[in-house]
C-alpha cells in the first residue's frame, strides 16, 4: 500500500510546453528562489498524499485498539474470569476442564453446585454420573496462580449464584447463554437454580435437553449450559441446544459487550484482515478479534475468503474488561454435542504419524496430516513443540517427520505430538495398550491413605488401592511405597469412567506363574490360578480374577483355606465355567475334580431322595426357587397387588408388590401386571421372609353351575416371599430387616399400591399385607394432566403420612400424595365441602394440608343467577377442583373461585377486567352488582367479587336483606378505611332463599366500618405470603363457626372473641391426651360453647372480665389483726410477706407494698414486684419513682439487690423504646455495680428490645475494654451478627478475636465461631472451618466432641460414620477414644443394625490390641 509510486497531476503550462518542444527558444535560467519554492511544493504534494494513507491506517489501528487479540494464558486466569470449558478428564474428587488456547481448569466437587454437594452426603454420587467427556460448562476462576506456587493449579466455580453474580434480570435476553443445576425434577421437565440475585428460575422441557442426556438418570445439582428462549419475571424458559438458539439481527443491534456472556453463539460478520486473523463485528459495533486457528479449517489458508457471516462461541469473557476471545471452529460452537470433540479424524493416543511441516510458530511446529483414504484432507492440525530427531535441528515448512500422538487440544481441535526416541519406543500410550494381568512397571507419585497413585507412562496413570498394597492388611503399609521408585505391579481392570488403570501389587499376585483368568470362558475349566476374597456371603466367597471376572467358592470348600479375610489371596481351582450365564464356581487347588464330580452325583442322589419325601417344609429366612402362578386369587390379599407361587412340593407363596425390584419401575407404573406379563410360569429366586397361618376358601365340586357354590374353609399356611437382592443377601440373624415393615412415623415417604379407586372420599392403598392406608382426594395428586394418567388397582405410588391410627392390630396410615401441601395465588387445589351456609350464601371448603377456603356467591359463576342455581350442587364431603385467588390473614383462610369461574376467564380475557380480585383495581363511581352478605343498624356489607367486600349505607327507605343481588357504586373514602358504596337498585330479592334458621346469627358481631381497620391488608398478594408447609397436626379452624359474615378486605374480629377462642386453646392443653373418648367429648361441648359465646356477643367488655377473670376480694390486714397479741401479729405478717415472695398471694394495693418494703427495705424482689404493680396498672411514670427509691434505698453494699433493681429498670426501658433514656440508665448502673456483669446483662436487654445498633456501638465500646481477656462477648457479638445475617462481619470478628486474645485461646474461639458458624449460617462452611481445626489440633479431644455432637444431630448416617471412622484413626489411646466409641454404640442403636453394633465392638476390640501389642503385653 504504502510501496506504490504516487502519481503526480501535471498542469496546462507544462502540457503546452511539452508540446512545443521543437520551437528554438531563448535558454532562460531560473532563480534560485523559484527552483527552492518548486521543489518544496513537490515535496509537501507527496507528503499530502502520504499523510492521507497513514491517517486512514491510524485510523483503522484506533478503531481497533480497544479489541482484545491477546491469546487466553495462565496469567490471564485471575480470579473474576469466566471461561467456556470442556470436561476432558473425570476424577475422583475433580474434574480437569480445558478452555481456549488449551488453558487446564480444576472444577473442585464442592464447587459444581450446592444441591449436588448436599446430595452427595446422603448418598454416593459419582462425578461419571452428573458430568460427561466433552460437555462443555461456564466457570468462573476463583484462585489463579501465585507468585511462588510449584504448581500451575486454576481452581474454577461452577455453582450458578457465583458463575452468574454479575448478571442481572434486564440483561437477560433470547439467546444469553448461561450455567444452571438441576433444582428440582418434575413430570414434564426440570426447575433450573439460575443463581440469579432476582431469584427468577428456569425451566426446561425434557426433550429441549441435549441428546447425551438420559432424562429418567438426572440428578439434582446437575450442571449444564442453558439458552434463553423466552423471558418473564419468574419463571425463565431455557432450552439445552444452544448452537439453534442464535439471537436474532433485532437483538444483535442492541448488544452490548457486558450482555455477551462465554457460551453464547452469536453470528460473526468479517471487518478486517490481518495475517494473524479476523476483525469481526457481531451488532450495535461491538467488534472482537478471532484467531486464525480459532477459524473453520476451509478459512485458515486464506482469510479472505471469509465473507459471509459464520457462527461463532463466546470462550473468554471478564465483566467490565476489554477481554474477550471467540471461537468459530464448528466442533467448539456445536456446544451440545460433546462427540464432536472427542474425535480427532480418527487418531487416538499412541498413533505414529508421518506429518509435514506446514508452518513454524513461536513455539513450536503447525503440522499437517496425511490425507484421508477418500482423498479429503484432514481437519485436524498437529503441534510439535520440539524437534528432537537427527541432530535436533530446526524444521523448515515442508519437511516430513514421524511422529506420535501423547496429548490432545480440544479448543484448537489439535493433536499434541512429540518425536522423542524414549516415547516414540513406548509399549503403553493408552488404556487399550494396557493387558489385565500382564507384569508392567510403574513410578509411584503420590501415597494417601486409601491408595498409591502411579504413573505408568506419560499418558497412562494408575492407582493401586489400600487392599491391593499387600498380601494382608497391616497398618504401615505406606512406607513400603516412595514417591519416584519404580515398582513391578499387575493390572487388575481398566476403569474407563476416570481414565484409570487399578493395579495390584501382592506379591502372591504379582510372583504366580499361573496364567491369569481375564475372562469367562471355556478354556478355563480345571485350570489352577491365584485369585483375592472380595466378598463372603452366607452360603460361601466371592473370588475376583482379572478384568473384573468373579468366581464363586462354596462354604464345603472354603473350610479348608488358611485365611478367609477380605482381600486375601487364594490359589483355588476353576471346576465350573457357564459362559450364559457368566457364572464360575472354583475350589481350592488341592482338591481332586473327581472327588468333586462324586460329591455332586451323591448330593443329587439325595436331593431326590428328598423330593420323594412327603414332609417337606418351608423354612424361613430360606432361599428357593419358585413358580410364578399368576395373581392372588385368595380371600386374604389383593389380586392387584400381591403374587402367587408355587413353592417346592406344592407349598403356596405370596410374593407382594412391594418385595419386587422396585428400581425397575416408575412411578404410577403397575408393577404386578408388569412382572406377570414377564414371568408368569417361570421360574425365579426368592427368599421366604415370614411364614403365615390364613384361612384360604375352596369351592365345591360337587355344586352346580346354577347354584351357588358351597365355600370349604381350609388352614394353609403360606410363605411371605421377596424379590429384592438385598434381602436375599441377608443372613438369618438380620431377621428384623427381612420382615415387613409394621412400624411408621408421621411425616415419612412410604412406597404403597393402590387397592380401591371406586370410593368418591378416598383412595385406598396398601403398603403391605399388613398396613393399609388410604388418601383423602383433596390431598390427592391429579397425574392426570402430567402423566395422561388414570388412578388404577395396583398401581404404584409415593405418599406422605400425616397420620397413624392403630384402633387395630396393625397401624392404618393417612397419606397424602402431593408434593407441596403450601398453597399459593393462582394454584389450582382440589377441596373437600366442609359446611354450605345459606345466612349469607356462603361455602367453606377443606383444602390440603387442613387449611381453610372460603367460595362466594360470585366465586361459584360470573352470572349471579346460575350462582343460585349452582350453589344448590354443592353438598358436604363433595370433592371439587378450585382455583385459589387471595388469603385473608384475619380469618385465617383462602378465597377461592370455582373451575367454571377460572375457565371462563382464561377463555374470554377480557371479563377478567370486570372480576376485581383487589381492591386497588377498582374504579371509582362504577356501578357494579353485589351480594348482600350483613345487615346491621344503617350499614350493610356488600360482597362485590370473590375475595373484596365492601360496606354500604342505607336508609330506612331501602328494602334491603341478606342475599339480596342489587346494584351499588364505588365512592371514594379513606386508603386505610373499608371500601365505601352507595346504593342504586335490587337485582334480586334475597328473603325468597330458604334460610336455615340453626345459622342465623346475632348481628351485634358486625362492627363499625370505621374502626381504622385497613382493608386492603387482609386480602394479600402471592408474594406477601411467607412459604409455609402446613404440617399434618394443625388443626382446622371449627366450619360451624360464623367468621366469614364480615369482610374478607376489612374487618376482624372483636377482641372478646378472641380472648375467649385463647382461653378454649388453653383449657383444651389441660386434659389428658391419653383417653381419646373424653377428648372428643370435650371438644364438642367447647364447639357448643363457642356456638353460644358467638350468639351472645351483645355483653360489654366489663361483664365478660367479671366471668373470666375473678379477683379475690381485698383484704384488710390491719382489721384482721386488729385484736390479736404483738407475737399473733408479727406471725400473721410474715406468712403474708412469704406468700408475696413466693407468689403465692396477689397483693391489691399500694399499703401492702408501704407495708412489706417497712419491714424488709433491701429485698429487691420486692421493689421488683412493686415496680410491675405500676406496670400493669399503665402508671409509667410512678413505676420509676419507685425504681429511683429503690436505688436510693437499698444499702449500697448489697450489690446483688442493687445489680437486679438496676436490671429490672433498664428492662422497663427497653420496653418502652426510649434509647437515650436506656443509654443514661446503662452509665448510671455501670458505676454502681459490677460493671462486666451489667453490661453483659445489658447486651442481652437490648437484643431482645431488638435495638440493634445501640447493641452494636455499646458492644465495639465494650470490647475495647474487656476484648482482650473475655472471650464471651466476642461469642455474643457473633452470635448477633449471624442472627441479623451479617455472616462476613462475623467471620471477619473472628480474625480480630484471635489478634486480641491470648494464644492459649484461640482454638477455643476457633472451635466457638465454627460452630455459630454451623448452626446459624452456612453449614458448608462451618463445616470446612471444623476440619481445619481439626487438621490442626488433631489432639484435641474437646474439639472432636463438639464437632463430632454437631455432625450427629445434623449430617446423614454415611458422614456421621465417616466421621468416627476419622477419629478412632487418631492415636489416642484407649482410654481417650473409650467415650467416642460409646457415642458410636448408641448412635448404632439409633440408627444402625446388628452388623453396624457388630462392626463397632470389632474395631474397638482392635484398638485395645492394638495397644496391648505396644505395650508388650501381648
Amino acid at each position: 500500500m504504502f510501496g506504490e509510486e504516487p502519481s503526480f497531476p501535471r498542469s496546462k503550462g507544462d502540457t503546452t510546453d511539452s508540446n512545443n518542444t521543437n520551437r528554438p527558444q531563448k535558454r532562460k535560467f531560473p532563480r534560485k528562489s523559484e527552483v527552492k519554492n518548486k521543489s518544496n511544493q513537490k515535496v509537501d504534494k507527496f507528503l499530502d498524499d502520504e499523510q492521507k494513507k497513514k491517517n486512514l491506517y491510524i485510523k483503522e489501528k484506533e478503531e481497533h485498539s480497544l479489541v482484545w487479540k491477546k491469546q487466553f494464558c495462565l496469567s490471564y486466569a485471575t480470579p473474576g474470569v469466566l471461561c467456556l470449558a470442556v470436561v476432558k478428564e473425570i476424577r475422583e474428587l475433580y474434574v480437569l476442564l480445558e478452555t481456549s488456547n488449551s488453558v487446564k481448569l480444576k472444577l473442585p466437587a464442592n464447587m459444581i453446585s450446592y444441591q449436588f454437594a448436599k446430595a452427595s452426603t446422603n448418598e454416593e454420587i459419582s462425578l461419571s454420573s452428573i458430568v460427561t467427556k466433552g460437555q462443555m460448562l461456564v466457570v468462573k476462576v476463583v484462585k489463579g496462580i501465585e507468585e511462588g506456587a510449584k504448581t500451575n493449579e486454576i481452581t474454577v466455580t461452577c455453582i450458578p449464584k457465583q458463575v452468574n453474580s454479575h448478571v442481572v434480570s434486564g440483561n437477560i435476553n433470547i439467546g444469553t447463554v448461561l450455567v444452571g443445576v438441576l433444582d428440582k425434577l418434575e413430570d414434564k421437565g426440570a426447575i433450573i437454580d439460575l443463581g440469579l440475585s432476582s431469584g427468577s428460575k428456569g425451566f426446561v422441557p425434557y426433550n429441549s435437553l441435549p441428546s447425551f442426556v438420559d432424562s429418567s438418570k438426572l440428578h439434582l445439582g446437575q450442571p449444564f449450559l442453558f439458552s434463553v428462549t423466552q423471558c418473564s419475571s419468574r419463571i425463565i424458559q431455557l432450552t439445552g441446544y444452544i448452537e439453534g438458539n442464535v439471537p436474532s439481527p433485532e437483538v444483535a443491534m442492541h448488544f452490548d459487550k457486558d450482555k455477551l456472556f462465554p457460551g453464547m453463539v452469536i453470528m460473526c460478520s468479517p471487518d478486517d484482515f490481518t495475517n494473524t486473523g479476523v476483525y469481526t463485528n457481531f451488532g450495535n459495533n461491538v467488534k472482537g478479534f478471532i484467531d486464525k486457528y480459532a477459524m473453520p479449517p476451509r478459512f485458515r489458508e486464506d482469510l479472505s475468503t471469509f465473507k459471509k457471516p459464520i457462527k461463532g462461541v463466546i470462550t473468554i469473557s471478564k465483566p467490565s474488561s476489554p477481554m474477550l476471545i471467540i471461537n468459530c471452529n464448528p466442533d467448539i460452537v456445536a456446544i451440545s454435542k460433546p462427540e464432536k470433540r472427542l474425535v480427532f479424524d480418527g487418531y487416538k493416543i499412541g498413533d505414529t504419524i508421518e506429518c509435514v511441516v506446514k508452518d513454524i510458530l513461536n513455539v513450536g511446529y503447525s503440522l499437517d496430516l496425511p490425507v484421508k483414504e477418500d482423498g479429503k484432507p484432514c481437519l485436524t492440525n498437529a503441534f510439535l513443540k520440539e524437534n528432537y530427531g537427527g541432530n535436533c535441528e530446526k524444521l523448515k515448512v515442508g519437511d516430513k517427520i514421524l511422529v506420535r500422538v501423547i496429548n490432545y487440544k480440544i479448543f484448537d481441535k489439535c493433536l499434541v505430538v512429540t518425536n522423542k526416541p524414549e516415547v516414540m519406543k513406548q509399549k503403553i500410550m493408552s488404556l487399550e495398550n494396557v493387558v489385565p494381568g500382564k507384569l508392567i512397571v510403574a513410578t509411584v507419585r503420590g501415597v494417601t491413605d486409601s491408595c498409591v497413585r502411579l504413573k505408568i507412562s506419560d499418558t497412562v496413570r494408575g492407582t493401586i488401592p489400600k487392599i491391593h498394597a499387600t498380601d494382608r492388611q497391616v497398618k504401615n503399609w505406606q512406607q513400603k511405597f516412595v514417591v519416584g521408585n519404580m515398582l513391578r505391579v499387575r493390572p487388575l481392570f481398566i476403569d474407563e469412567d476416570s481414565d484409570n488403570v487399578i493395579c495390584t501389587a501382592k506379591p502372591t499376585l504379582l510372583q504366580s506363574t499361573y496364567p491369569p483368568v481375564t475372562s469367562v470362558d471355556k478354556k478355563y475349566c480345571d485350570m489352577i490360578t491365584h485369585g483375592y476374597i472380595i466378598k463372603q456371603l452366607p452360603n460361601g466367597y466371592l473370588i475376583s480374577f482379572y478384568n473384573r471376572v468373579i468366581a464363586f467358592m462354596p462354604n464345603k470348600y472354603a473350610e479348608t483355606l488358611t485365611q478367609t479375610s477380605i482381600g486375601s489371596p487364594v490359589k483355588v481351582r476353576i471346576m465350573n465355567v457357564d459362559v450364559e450365564k457368566k457364572k464360575v464356581i472354583v475350589c481350592p487347588s488341592h482338591i481332586n475334580p473327581v472327588d468333586h464330580t462324586k460329591e455332586n452325583s451323591n448330593n443329587e442322589k439325595k436331593e431326590k431322595q428328598t423330593k420323594k419325601s412327603s414332609n417337606y417344609k418351608i423354612k424361613i429366612y430360606t432361599t428357593y426357587e419358585a413358580v410364578v402362578k399368576g395373581p392372588w386369587n385368595h380371600e386374604a390379599g389383593n389380586p392387584s397387588c400381591s403374587i402367587e407361587l408355587i413353592l417346592p412340593e406344592g407349598n403356596i407363596g405370596r410374593l407382594h408388590a412391594s418385595e419386587l425390584d422396585l428400581s425397575n419401575y416408575k412411578l404410577y407404573d403397575n408393577p404386578v401386571s408388569m412382572f406377570l406379563q414377564e414371568n408368569t410360569g417361570k421360574s425365579i429366586r426368592v427368599k421366604v421372609i415370614e411364614m403365615k397361618n390364613l384361612m384360604l376358601s375352596t369351592n365345591s365340586e360337587n355344586t352346580k353351575k346354577k347354584d351357588n357354590p358351597v365355600k370349604h374353609v381350609e388352614k394353609f399356611k403360606i410363605a411371605e416371599c421377596t424379590l429384592k437382592k438385598h434381602k436375599i443377601e441377608l443372613g438369618r440373624k438380620s431377621g428384623k430387616l427381612l420382615n415387613y415393615a409394621k412400624k411408621f412415623k408421621v411425616g415419612s415417604i412410604v412406597r404403597c399400591f393402590v387397592t380401591k379407586v371406586t370410593n368418591p372420599k378416598s383412595l385406598y392403598v396398601e403398603i403391605n399385607p399388613y398396613v393399609k392406608g388410604f388418601i383423602a382426594r383433596e390431598v390427592l395428586k391429579d397425574i392426570s394432566k402430567d402423566d395422561g394418567k388414570e388412578y388404577e388397582e395396583g398401581m404404584f405410588i409415593e405418599g406422605k403420612i400425616t397420620s397413624i391410627s392403630k384402633a387395630r392390630t396393625y397401624p392404618t396410615l393417612q397419606l397424602a400424595n402431593l408434593e407441596d401441601l403450601t398453597i399459593g395465588i393462582n394454584q389450582e387445589v382440589t377441596g373437600k365441602i366442609l359446611s354450605v351456609k345459606t345466612c349469607p350464601l356462603r361455602i367453606l371448603v377443606s383444602l390440603p394440608g387442613q387449611q381453610l377456603g372460603v367460595l362466594r356467591l360470585f366465586g361459584i359463576s360470573t352470572d349471579f343467577k346460575e350462582a343460585l342455581e349452582l350453589f344448590k350442587e354443592f353438598e358436604v364431603n363433595d370433592c371439587f377442583t378450585f382455583k385459589v385467588i387471595s388469603y385473608n390473614k384475619t380469618k385465617e383462610s383462602w378465597n377461592l373461585i370455582s373451575k367454571l369461574v377460572s375457565d371462563t376467564i382464561a377463555n374470554n380475557p377480557s371479563l377478567a377486567e370486570k372480576i376485581y380480585f383487589s381492591r386497588r383495581k377498582i374504579p371509582f363511581e362504577t356501578e357494579m352488582i353485589g351480594h348482600v352478605i350483613s345487615i346491621k343498624d344503617n350499614s350493610c356489607l356488600v360482597d362485590i367479587s370473590p375475595s373484596v367486600t365492601g360496606s354500604m349505607t342505607i336508609t330506612e327507605n331501602d328494602k334491603i336483606h341478606i342475599n339480596d343481588i342489587i346494584k351499588c357504586a364505588t365512592v371514594k373514602g379513606k386508603k386505610d378505611e373499608m371500601l365505601k358504596l352507595k346504593y342504586v337498585s335490587t337485582i334480586f330479592d334475597g328473603s325468597l332463599i330458604k334460610i336455615d334458621n340453626s345459622e342465623i346469627e346475632d348481628k351485634s358481631k358486625f362492627e363499625d366500618v370505621n374502626s381504622g381497620h385497613n382493608s386492603t391488608n387482609d386480602t394479600v398478594m402471592d408474594e406477601d405470603i411467607p412459604v409455609t408447609v402446613v404440617t399434618s397436626d394443625s388443626e382446622l379452624r371449627n366450619p360451624d363457626e360464623n367468621i366469614f359474615n364480615d369482610s374478607s378486605d376489612g374487618e376482624s374480629e372483636t377482641e372478646e372473641s378472641d380472648k375467649k377462642l385463647k382461653n378454649k386453646k388453653r383449657e383444651k392443653e389441660k386434659f389428658d391426651n391419653n383417653n381419646e373418648e373424653e377428648i372428643e367429648e370435650e371438644e364438642d361441648e367447647d364447639d357448643e360453647e363457642a356456638e353460644e359465646n358467638d350468639e351472645g356477643e351483645e355483653e360489654d367488655d366489663e361483664e365478660e372480665e367479671e366471668v373470666v377473670v375473678r379477683k379475690k376480694p381485698k383484704i384488710d390486714l390491719a382489721k384482721e389483726i386488729k385484736n390479736l397479741s404483738e407475737t399473733e401479729k408479727e406471725k400473721i405478717i410474715f406468712e403474708r410477706q412469704e406468700q408475696i415472695n413466693e407468689n403465692n398471694m396477689e397483693i391489691n394495693n399500694e399499703d401492702d407494698f408501704e407495708r412489706l418494703l417497712t419491714g424488709s427495705p433491701n429485698e429487691s424482689m420486692l421493689w421488683i414486684n412493686y415496680i410491675g404493680f405500676y406496670l400493669a396498672n399503665e402508671n409509667i411514670e410512678k413505676a420509676r419513682e419507685i425504681a429511683e427509691r429503690a436505688l436510693k434505698t437499698i444499702n449500697y453494699m448489697m450489690e446483688d439487690e442493687l445489680y437486679n433493681i438496676w436490671v429490672a429498670y433498664l428492662n422497663m426501658e427497653s420496653k418502652l423504646g426510649d434509647e437515650n433514656r436506656i443509654k443514661k440508665i446503662y452509665e448510671r448502673a455501670a458505676n454502681n455495680v459490677n460493671e462486666y456483669k451489667i453490661s453483659m446483662q445489658y447486651i442481652k436487654i437490648l437484643r431482645n428490645a431488638t435495638l440493634y445498633d445501640l447493641l452494636e456501638h455499646h458492644i465495639e465500646k465494650f470490647l475495647k475494654k474487656y476484648g482482650h481477656t473475655e472471650p464471651e462477648i466476642w461469642y455474643i457479638y457473633a452470635e448477633h451478627l449471624y442472627f441479623v445475617e451479617k455472616a462476613e462481619l462475623a467471620r471477619e470478628l473472628q480474625k480480630r478475636a484471635c489478634f486480641s486474645l491470648p494464644k492459649k485461646m484461640h482454638v477455643d474461639v476457633l472451635c466457638k465461631f465454627a460452630q455459630l458458624e454451623y448452626k446459624l449460617c452456612d453449614q458448608e462452611q462451618g463445616k470446612t472451618m471444623f476440619e481445619k481445626i481439626v487438621q490442626v489440633y488433631k489432639q484435641r479431644t474437646d474439639v472432636w466432641n463438639v464437632y463430632l455432637d454437631l455432625v450427629i444431630k445434623n449430617e446423614s448416617p454415611k458422614t456421621t460414620r465417616d466421621l468416627f471412622e476419622e477419629i478412632i484413626k487418631i492415636p489416642f489411646g484407649p482410654k481417650k477414644l473409650k467415650p467416642f466409641f460409646k457415642k458410636w454404640i448408641k448412635y448404632e442403636e439409633k440408627h444402625g443394625d446388628y452388623k453396624s453394633q457388630k462392626y463397632v465392638h470389632e474395631k474397638a476390640q482392635e484398638i485395645v490390641n492394638d495397644s496391648m501389642v505396644n505395650l508388650g503385653l501381648i
